[in-house]
Formats: structure tokens, C-alpha cells, sequence
């Protein structure tokens, strides 16, 4: 998240979120905040979301190992 100009209370906001990427082994979007009034970016941010890994062969056979 980065923040770029404040915005005091009481300002109308306009949140602008996009998807980038959708697939299957990840996701991505982008978020903007606009000062409707001033037509200043207030924040923007991205995010990188994947699922988490499967464990690998060798770890499983050496758990097994020790049984």
C-alpha cells in the first residue's frame, strides 16, 4: 500500500479496484483511491495472492522414514 496525498474527513472517494490476472496458481489486482474533488490519488496498492505449496516428495518420505 502506498500512500500519495491525505484526504481529510468528510472527502468523497472514489475506490477503483481491477483484477490483473486470474488463473490457477495465482491472482492478482490493483486498488487506486481517488480525492474526487481534487483529482488526487490518495493510496494505491496491489496484490499477489497464490495458493499455498504442496508439500515435496522427499519431506514425506523422510516423515515416513522416522514412523
Amino acid at each position: 500500500m502506498m500512500f500519495h496525498s491525505p484526504a481529510s474527513v468528510g472527502t468523497k472517494l472514489r475506490i477503483i479496484n481491477k483484477s490483473l490476472a486470474v488463473g490457477e496458481t495465482s491472482n492478482s489486482a490493483k486498488t487506486e483511491i481517488w480525492d474526487v474533488q481534487n483529482n488526487r490519488l490518495v493510496a494505491s496498492g496491489a496484490q499477489l495472492s497464490m495458493p499455498p505449496s504442496t508439500p515435496m516428495n522427499w519431506l514425506l518420505a523422510s516423515k515416513k522414514a522416522k514412523l
